[in-house]
């Protein structure tokens, strides 16, 4: 029996919804009761919808409204004409002798119904049922008012009209949304309880007039998947679907109709038409922009038949009307590489043109500089002018004035590798003298590229107990530019690797002098005791890799992971994306120790260049953060060993301890490593198995289509 009273103290009359298979009856009480008490077997046969205002008990004229829930027999729509005035909900059955005309009957589609038997009052029996994906234009002349008419607001509003948009219509994301399932413990007033899941105890669902359900009504043992905002002691449901049976894994592919509150309802045909899709902040879209009209392939949790959970969506762009003709090869067959050749601390197994098809740089002795830059390989000349040993250092002295001493004349010093460092006063004349004439006298006779300055930046990076007298980090900074002014040939500082707390080190400052060309970054990315460097120092190396870009000038990462590479194929991927993040092909330069049969410290994964990025170099690493959390970067062009391998993406996750969602679900391959060096055969496969949906902590996945 329905109830037609009309709450005068609200202004507004209650029409029952439960959920999107069973309506009850109304108990007339305040919002607060919005679930009322449904006796068992409610589900099996549902009670009629409560209509705001009756029409004569006499079979009622063709009647029309948006479909709103699937129930057992038929369908229950809102009116919105056919019934006078009342436009409530009803509940329409159907038969053997119904004819059924358009798609299956679904949720946000709108039906058209011919009345054999039933009233407005109660419910009715189609004689025949048509179905649309929008309403009937124009409508019923009986209707009170325009199709669809403002329903009487419900204590819970009911699954809303989803007319198809135009074509090409953008379909927001649903930012600030998240997802939580479980089975219901408990209901009462206007709120149910889930019980603990997912690491997470009883999380209260609060609901209001704007909550959406589909399924059942809540219910105490039911599952339900809820998207919604807040934290999880006072999260509000926006969107809830409900079923006795546990949400799975779904996978459904179709054309998107139309933007929703909750994101979009999707015609995936067969009885499919207008499934609700479902979005919060951690849904991946990929491959086109989201709009209705798109064909979609959506990967998530629930019920095909009710909702999807989506965590991604894959966009299929339109075919292009003059396909892009494939790439020529590029000249560029690798990123800038360095290492160590010839004694006294590189490999002497190899000839130098062996390496030179792999290697841009090499730090060697003055007796090998020419021969390694006759095979076409830039040569770097190692000085430290800032701390020194007397152990047959060029840039060891007598003279008292060179040393950095404090305030009480002692010379500071410290202990390193079993030898004791001095630290030199940079800005001494003699000091100043005795480095330029250094390596005046060596270039004279050898060929090198750069010098490669150690030991710079300010002193409280160093080791030393006590700072020079009169020290200042800004004014030491100031002296080291100075000295790198004098060098005969450009200098390349290491001191990148001495961070600032947790931002770049003030060493960056050396770069305000002309005559210094970059800086080397010691342990970037990787190390022997941390093969995948996480946190706030990822972060400040990937800022330390940026700031340098936009200067043009070399930047300079070198991992000091000394592990057998073929067990380090994680570590190697996690720090080559996270090079690529941030890199310029012209300047960003690779220096990997991993160790190898030959020496040649060169890896296969160096053979990529990456090209045309899709997102602009930012400040700040920050700007190329996720919605869900990773960190990542497209190319539209990329390169294995001067081949075009097709567009690909970078993705890394530096959280230590959390997962986050893969955001480019486009991508289906993903590089796998194999072996060790160049040299040693190691490989590259770019057709690896696709990208998991959430991306493990400390974990980085180059992506391929």
């Amino acid at each position: 029996m329905r109830l037609r009273k009309r709450n005068l103290k609200f202004g507004f009359v209650h029409a029952c919804f439960v959920g999107a298979a069973v309506l009850a009856a109304c108990s007339g009480h305040e919002a607060s009761s919005f679930i009322p008490s449904v006796p068992n077997g409610a589900n099996n046969h549902p009670t009629p919808p409560r209509q705001a205002k009756a029409s004569a008990d006499a079979t009622p004229a063709p009647l029309a409204g948006r479909i709103d829930a699937l129930i057992t027999g038929g369908i229950t729509i809102k009116v919105a004409s056919g019934c006078g005035t009342d436009h409530g909900y009803l509940h329409v059955y159907k038969n053997a002798a119904t004819a059924m005309t358009g798609p299956t009957p679904a949720v946000g589609l709108y039906a058209q119904v011919a009345v054999a038997s039933g009233t407005c009052t109660t419910s009715v029996t189609a004689s025949a049922l048509t179905i649309t994906a929008g309403p009937p234009t124009p409508a019923p002349a009986d209707s009170a008012s325009p199709f669809p008419s403002a329903s009487p607001t419900p204590v819970v509003t009911p699954t809303p009209v989803v007319t198809p948009a135009p074509t090409g219509s953008p379909i927001p994301l649903q930012t600030g949304k998240s997802s939580v399932a479980s089975t219901i413990n408990s209901v009462s007033g206007t709120k149910f309880v889930l019980n603990p899941a997912a690491g997470r105890g009883y999380m209260p669902i609060y609901t209001n007039a704007s909550t959406i359900y589909v399924g059942a009504k809540p219910a105490s043992g039911l599952y339900a998947q809820v998207v919604g905002t807040g934290p999880s002691n006072n999260f509000t449901g926006t969107f809830a679907a409900i079923s006795s049976t546990a949400p799975g894994s779904v996978t459904v592919t179709g054309t998107a109709i139309a933007a929703t509150s909750y994101g979009f309802t999707l015609n995936a045909g067969s009885g499919y038409s207008a499934v609700p899709i479902v979005m919060n902040g951690l849904t991946a879209v990929g491959g086109a922009p989201l709009a209705a009209g798109a064909t979609v392939k959506v990967v998530g949790t629930g019920w095909q038949s009710l909702a999807v959970t989506a965590q991604q969506i894959i966009v299929s762009a339109p075919p292009a009307p003059d396909p892009t003709p494939t790439p020529a090869p590029i000249a560029q067959k690798h990123v800038l590489t360095a290492d160590y050749l010839g004694t006294p601390y590189g490999t002497t197994k190899i000839s130098w043109s062996a390496a030179a098809p792999y290697l841009s740089w090499a730090q060697v002795s003055p007796s090998n500089a020419n021969s390694v830059s006759a095979a076409g390989i830039k040569t770097q000349y190692y000085l430290d002018p800032n701390q020194t040993a007397n152990n047959g250092d060029p840039m060891w002295s007598s003279v008292e004035s060179e040393f950095a001493h404090d305030c009480n004349g002692n010379r500071l010093s410290f202990s390193y590798s079993n030898e004791t460092m001095y630290q030199m006063q940079i800005s001494d004349p003699s000091l100043i003298n005795q480095f330029a004439n250094n390596i005046q006298q060596v270039v004279a006779k050898s060929h090198y590229d750069l010098l490669w300055e150690d030991g710079t930046g300010v002193l409280s990076t160093v080791g030393i107990s006590t700072m020079p007298c009169n020290y200042s980090d800004a004014q030491w900074l100031q002296y080291g530019q100075s000295l790198n002014a004098v060098s005969p040939i450009p200098v390349m500082f290491n001191g990148l690797g001495e961070l600032n707390g947790q931002q770049p080190s003030q060493s960056l400052a050396y770069l305000n002098n002309s005559n210094t060309i970059g800086g080397n970054f010691e342990y970037c990315y990787s190390s022997s005791a941390n093969p995948k460097i996480n946190g706030w120092v990822w972060q400040a190396t990937e800022n330390t890799e940026l700031q340098i870009a936009a200067t043009n000038r070399l930047f300079e990462c070198q991992l000091r992971n000394l592990t057998d590479p073929s067990t380090q194929t994680d570590a190697r991927i996690y720090a080559i994306a996270s090079f690529f993040l941030t890199y310029n092909p012209a300047t960003s330069i690779l220096w990997e120790e991993f160790p190898t049969a030959s020496g040649l410290h060169v890896l296969p994964e160096s053979q990529f260049v990456m090209l045309q990025p899709k997102v602009a170099a930012p400040a700040s690493v920050i700007g190329l953060q996720t919605s869900g959390g990773t960190y990542a970067r497209e190319y539209a062009q990329c390169f294995y060993a001067g081949k075009f391998v097709g567009p690909c993406a970078v993705v890394i996750n530096a959280d230590n301890g959390t997962t986050h969602p893969f955001p480019f679900p486009q991508y289906t391959h993903t590089l796998t490593l194999s072996g060790g060096g160049v040299l040693e055969g190691g490989s590259v496969s770019t057709s690896g198995p696709a990208p998991p949906i959430a991306v493990p902590q400390d974990s980085a996945i180059i992506a391929f289509p």
